[in-house]
């Protein structure tokens, strides 16, 4: 017997509000569909604000190719300062699980 799980990343994320979802895609890279991104964050942004967490949620799309241009690391450093640097297992910005 096989047992077969089907998900979405969209139907996993409701139960998931203590992660911090940052999200940096490529408009022109084909291994991230601009529209499948654009789908996940149009499913998410709206439930992460309901439950007031929506600066914990960013989906960012460029106009790119497959590549880490210096805005994307600026703002990947910048998350990384605000939820992961200090010590309260983020439940604030600011206070990361570092």
């Amino acid at each position: 017997m096989v047992l077969t799980w089907h998900f979405t990343v969209a139907s996993v994320m409701p139960n998931r509000f203590a992660i911090f979802i940052l999200s940096v895609n490529s408009r022109r890279d084909p291994l991230t569909p601009t529209a499948g991104v654009e789908k996940i964050r149009d499913y998410l942004l709206p439930l992460y604000r309901r439950y007031g967490k929506e600066q914990d949620c960013r989906i960012e799309l460029f106009d790119c190719s497959h590549v880490e241009l210096p805005e994307m690391r600026k703002l990947i450093l910048h998350w990384m300062d605000l939820y992961l640097r200090s010590g309260d297992s983020g439940a604030n910005p600011g206070k990361g699980i570092c």
